[in-house]
């Protein structure tokens, strides 16, 4: 797994890693400027067998949502929030399940 805080070293990251997942931020760059998209795109043409979710603190709404959907073959779309809250509770069932295999080894 793989973080890249910007649009160079993502673009990096990519040519030089094939990837199967790649969770992109739609608004990577400066506000407004969308270089996600840019990611999405190289990403479909170059790496179609790459799945390509967005994830973004602001994602677009309405037919924006679906044209972006659309144009770059996107499996699907979510908020920071969402992402953030399923990690919290991944984080939580890791946790709960390593303390039951803990208490198991205990009491052998």
């Amino acid at each position: 797994m793989d973080f890249a805080g910007n649009f160079r070293a993502a673009i990096s990251l990519i040519l030089k890693n094939g990837y199967d997942l790649a969770l992109v931020d739609l608004n990577l760059g400066e506000a407004g400027v969308r270089l996600g998209g840019e990611i999405l795109y190289l990403l479909k043409t170059e790496y179609p067998d790459t799945r390509r979710i967005v994830v973004t603190g602001d994602p677009p709404s309405g037919s924006l949502r679906t044209n972006i959907l659309d144009k770059y073959d996107v499996a699907e779309s979510r908020s920071q929030q969402d992402v953030a809250s399923a990690s919290e509770q991944l984080d939580s069932m890791v946790s709960k399940f390593a303390s039951e295999i803990d208490g198991m080894e205990s009491g052998r």
